[in-house]
């Protein structure tokens, strides 16, 4: 939810689930790790982008103890899905998770044989890009980190000219040239839900 006051990780029985308790706040997802000796499992969540622990009690429905962190800098999708974040948990008391990484990175011409040319664009934040069909522009997404945003640039070649497409507090992903270079449709969840636009 995007309810500040309610927004949280919550429990209840499966017997009772209109029965709820709030055991977290929380802006990402939890998960329950068992103990592989069946005795106390654990809650692991996301505290900023810090991957917390805390002994849980699942037969209380209830924390113990005191949180403690496990690892920094966890990966969190942007501009959408709220709530989630790039951690798992498994049966035999396992954590697995994706840190966070920068995308900044420079396009690179490579030959047949796999020799590196000249750069293709600029260094920048790129996400994804697609090369028009006469070979004269690409199409880049850029993410933008302050506004967790991203959004779809063109790029020509010559004379190296980058002009921004859209301007949006949104995800614009996945651009793709129509066949005669005229038109670049896209994903964008800038309705809450993604829809293709051009």
């Amino acid at each position: 939810t995007t309810d500040r006051n309610t927004r949280g990780v919550y429990v209840s029985s499966l017997d009772r689930p209109q029965e709820r308790t709030q055991v977290l706040e929380a802006d990402h997802k939890a998960i329950y790790v068992a103990s592989p000796n069946r005795g106390l499992g654990a809650l692991v969540w996301l505290q900023n982008s810090t991957l917390m622990v805390q002994t849980f009690d699942a037969d209380r429905l209830r924390l113990s103890g005191e949180p403690t962190p496990l690892t920094e800098n966890i990966d969190t999708p942007r501009g959408g899905n709220a709530g989630t974040a790039a951690f798992w948990g498994s049966q035999a008391g396992l954590v697995a998770y994706r840190p966070a990484s920068s995308v900044i990175q420079t396009l690179q011409w490579v030959s047949r044989d796999g020799q590196h040319r000249e750069e293709a664009a600029p260094e920048g934040a790129h996400a994804a890009f697609d090369l028009s069909p006469d070979g004269d522009r690409l199409a880049i997404v850029e993410i933008d980190s302050r506004r967790n945003a991203a959004n779809v640039w063109t790029y020509e070649l010559s004379p190296k000219k980058m002009t921004r497409l859209t301007f949006n507090s949104a995800n614009d992903r996945v651009p793709v040239w129509s066949p005669d270079g005229r038109y670049i449709a896209f994903a964008s969840n800038r309705t809450g839900i993604p829809e293709i636009y051009r």
